[in-house]
């Protein structure tokens, strides 16, 4: 899942986005749709990506948490 304008506890910028890969006991109770809102505790994860020569690390999110809904994306009209 690719997660936009992620913020922290505090609303404050953390970044652009970040991807979090799912499992299907993840998301059981939140029926989310294309840019809707929502607020959930994860574990940050460290992880290194490129091949050995270029190695280098990035973090990602895991094991997402207490899943809300904060705001329903408005559907664009045509």
């Amino acid at each position: 899942m690719l997660i936009q304008d992620v913020r922290d506890s505090r609303g404050r910028f953390v970044t652009a986005h970040v991807w979090m890969p799912l499992r299907p006991e993840d998301f059981v109770t939140v029926d989310l749709e294309d840019g809707d809102v929502i607020r959930f505790e994860a574990e940050v994860n460290r992880y290194s990506k490129g091949n050995l020569r270029r190695r280098r690390f990035d973090y990602g999110l895991r094991k997402p948490a207490g899943i809300e809904l904060v705001e329903i994306a408005m559907e664009m009209e045509a």
